[in-house]
């Protein structure tokens, strides 16, 4: 894999050992991140919010209204699971000081949703409810 932002570098060289030939992909996976080839992380981060969303959907199947796990329990599971799960490694991917601001606030936005709806899950809110209401209930950090 070779990595470039530079869109006029054509790097399509190949590396030969022996009578084996390996061509260049556009995307590798290294310790559960997925690196693609202008490390722009874009096909990661919809990676992080498919599985995100889905461990919230989980949390809430068994953290009902009137039946289901009790609130410090259904916190500790976002904490010990979701939490872990979007948070890892986004020192790597996230550049809070880009000079694109649009991009960040995109892609905060997309990760704001998935705690969004399992603080939603956790207090057993309206939907209407505030954000920064669930984060001081539920005293969680927000992204």
């Amino acid at each position: 894999m070779h990595f470039t932002r530079n869109h006029n570098r054509v790097i399509n060289a190949a590396i030969t050992v022996g009578n084996v030939t390996i061509e260049p992909s556009n995307e590798a996976k290294y310790l559960g991140v997925i690196f693609d080839k202008e490390l722009r992380f874009k096909i990661y981060l919809q990676y992080i919010i498919k599985k995100g969303t889905k461990a919230a959907m989980a949390l809430s199947s068994i953290a009902k209204n009137s039946w289901g796990i009790q609130y410090k329990y259904a916190r500790l599971l976002f904490n010990a699971v979701i939490s872990a799960r979007t948070d890892y490694t986004i020192i790597i991917w996230h550049r809070s000081k880009d000079e694109n601001k649009m991009v960040t606030s995109i892609q905060a936005c997309k990760l704001d949703k998935i705690q969004r709806l399992a603080m939603k899950v956790i207090t057993k809110c309206y939907k209407t409810t505030s954000m920064t209401i669930m984060e001081i209930e539920t005293s969680l950090q927000p992204l």
